[in-house]
């Protein structure tokens, strides 16, 4: 590695930074060399070594003394004038107590108690003969499970007449079902929408675990059942959708979903977009479109309010930023930082020192988001304005000298055009506290996709990618809001049959978790 003196940061900070991140390189490396080492003699053994490990006849046999093998933990020294009860006791590993002890079992999970008593004979005192009393109890808590368990509603509505008159019959009412007339109640139905978009679950494994618990309900069932469900449930959605265009923040991304081509052949591929909205419209919202092109955006985001849009620097975003395009005036771009970070990362084994140089600043400035994380936007204006300006002063100046020094085409040569490109909106966060550095929550939101399509495979039909947006937008925004999707999507379906348009924004996620607090759960780690 080829190290140009004159092009290092003049920054100390940043020069800790980067030779932090140099010797962290240093290791990764060191362990992929003894991987690939590891990898090599196994390769050696296999084209020039025996292909067993059995005892070639003829081979020497080396004598083996089991007595003359050291033990793999040599014993403490042992301390001769210390008795039995002086010997130091084996440490405690359980872990009940203190920060990393076990996890405490919340009240809110139901107790089942069970009562454990001593034997017949053990009751009887063994002096007097008279039957011993309680005098006290041990209690220990384990987490146990029932499996899901499969029943039929069986609903008996009563008629009722008077008998004197022989008429005025009166019927209870029919309840709301999810789909009229159908078999599935909401239990099932949210089983089947949440195994699949939530759990990532294919309809086939659903259709056995489902033979598990004695009923058949074959996959081709549950599609049309998904596909009523959805309908259902779009109304929901589409409230959402527009609500979301009031936001005076909105952040995008897209992730591509195999589409099974009708007239059998190879798939399509389909693209899901995600659009994040602020606090005051905290919904995440998804749209499907058959490709990547801009209308996709240039449709759903009609009517827009927003002042900023976060996304990537992709050509097919450009058109947003230009005034007049979405609404009145410019909306102005918010880039993400990590993209450029990773762009910076990737780089590394083709040059080491610009791209910990890089990742040197990029430390520095998420050391500073850290400090101003869960402040108010006021304040966290001026955080950044006090000790994020100058690091991005100090990383523009080592960018000028460097950019020339690199190959264009190349994988630091990209990373820095894109810094330099995008500058700007890199550093558009520094001027609104509610700004973020990066747009991670859209990759989060877009994480589900990623994870299910990978055990669904793809989507039988545009149409049912149109459907699972629907899904997605539901789940993802209950993933925002701690909200347990199964309760919540199972309450939903019930409800939105009977709800008026004017109220179905009181079944928003976020509003919906305010009147059943019992369905609120803990936030997950969802990397």
């Amino acid at each position: 590695m080829t190290i140009d003196l004159a092009n290092l940061p003049t920054d100390d900070a940043a020069l800790r930074e980067m030779i932090r991140g140099l010797v962290e390189t240093v290791g990764e490396r060191d362990k992929e060399i003894a991987v690939l080492l590891h990898r090599l003699q196994i390769l050696e053994r296999a084209v020039f070594g025996h292909k067993s490990e059995r005892v070639v006849e003829g081979q020497q046999e080396i004598p083996f003394d089991p007595t003359a093998v050291p033990p793999l933990i040599a014993p403490p020294p042992s301390d001769p004038g210390a008795t039995p009860d002086q010997t130091t006791p084996p440490a405690n590993t359980g872990r009940a107590n203190g920060a990393h002890g076990r996890r405490r079992i919340p009240d809110s999970v139901p107790r089942v108690p069970e009562v454990i008593d001593v034997s017949e004979e053990e009751k009887i005192c063994g002096h007097c003969g008279a039957e011993k009393a309680v005098i006290g109890e041990e209690v220990s808590e384990q987490i146990d499970l029932l499996p899901a368990r499969v029943f039929v509603r069986r609903r008996i509505r009563l008629k009722r007449a008077c008998r004197p008159c022989e008429g005025e019959i009166v019927i209870a009412p029919k309840p709301q079902d999810p789909i009229e007339g159908g078999l599935p109640g909401a239990g099932l139905l949210s089983e089947i929408i949440v195994g699949k978009f939530d759990d990532h679950i294919p309809l086939y494994r659903l259709e056995e675990i489902f033979a598990r618990h004695g009923v058949e309900i074959p996959r081709s069932d549950q599609c049309d059942w998904l596909r009523d469900a959805a309908q259902l449930l779009s109304p929901i959605t589409r409230a959402m959708h527009v609500d979301v265009l009031l936001s005076y923040i909105i952040r995008l991304d897209e992730t591509t979903v195999p589409v099974q081509d009708p007239l059998g052949g190879p798939t399509r591929t389909g693209r899901l977009w995600t659009y994040l909205g602020d606090a005051d419209h905290p919904h995440d919202v998804f749209d499907y479109t058959t490709n990547r092109s801009s209308d996709g955006p240039r449709a759903f985001l009609q009517g827009l309010r927003a002042r900023y849009i976060q996304a990537d620097a992709y050509k097919g975003h450009d058109f947003l930023f230009k005034p007049g395009a979405i609404r009145e005036g410019t909306i102005l771009e918010v880039g993400c930082n990590a993209h450029a970070r990773r762009k910076a990362y990737d780089a590394r084994s083709s040059d080491t020192l610009n791209s910990h140089t890089v990742i040197a600043f990029y430390r520095q400035l998420y050391k500073v988001e850290e400090e101003a994380r869960g402040r108010a936007p006021d304040e966290r204006k001026r955080i950044r304005e006090e000790k994020a300006r100058p690091i991005w002063d100090a990383f523009h100046a080592w960018l000028g000298p460097a950019l020339p020094t690199v190959l264009p085409k190349s994988a630091m040569g990209e990373a820095l055009g894109y810094i330099h490109g995008q500058w700007c909106a890199l550093t558009r966060y520094l001027e609104d506290g509610l700004l973020e550095i990066d747009n991670n929550d859209t990759e989060r939101a877009l994480r589900g996709v990623a994870i299910g399509r990978k055990n669904w495979l793809f989507a039988g039909s545009d149409k049912a990618a149109t459907r699972h947006a629907v899904f997605y937008t539901l789940i993802e925004t209950c993933h925002r809001h701690d909200v347990n999707t199964w309760l919540y999507i199972q309450d939903v379906l019930k409800a939105v049959g009977t709800t008026p348009v004017s109220e179905i924004a009181e079944l928003f996620p976020h509003r919906w978790k305010l009147r059943h607090p019992e369905a609120h759960q803990p936030p997950l780690d969802r990397r």
